[in-house]
């Protein structure tokens, strides 16, 4: 399901999404071993939309062979939404925090299309409840010396 496109740039609910998680439909269970070591490694950025496709040419209608011809422009920052400042994460940087410890899989950081990476940002989540497992314990290590 894709809702929208580069043009939506906003999207409201009442409700949180409730996502399927029930173990009994899950196999292959382990404990997840990584957490702090990936998140040191994942850095928050403040950023404007400067979207790549609202540069590019495109044209109504296909050629001979039922092509469109997108003629792609390099960013300028001339169609940069400066008025709309936001907070996230760069999904090449997630996915080298994660290719640093040998994580495998699209869950986190989709990297089926090249063109086009996309974050999961809940399934950051599991690595920072362990990050704050790990951390618990150096201050109880701590505390306790």
């Amino acid at each position: 399901l894709c809702l929208g496109n580069n043009t939506i740039t906003h999207a409201f609910i009442k409700v949180d999404w409730t996502v399927t998680s029930d173990e009994r439909d899950k196999a292959d269970i382990v404990s997840m071993a990584h957490g702090l070591d990936v998140i040191e490694n994942i850095n928050p950025i403040n950023f404007v939309w400067d979207t790549r496709t609202d540069y590019w040419d495109i044209p109504d209608t296909v050629d001979e062979d039922g092509n469109k011809n997108i003629t792609k422009h390099d960013s300028d920052g001339s169609k940069k939404q400066s008025e709309n400042l936001r907070t996230g994460f760069s999904a090449q940087n997630v996915k080298a925090a994660l290719d640093a410890v040998g994580w495998k899989g699209n869950s986190v950081v989709n990297s089926e299309d090249l063109e086009n990476l996309k974050i999961t940002h809940t399934n950051i989540i599991p690595f920072l409840v362990n990050a704050i497992k790990e951390l618990s314990a150096k201050v109880k290590a701590l505390e306790a010396a």
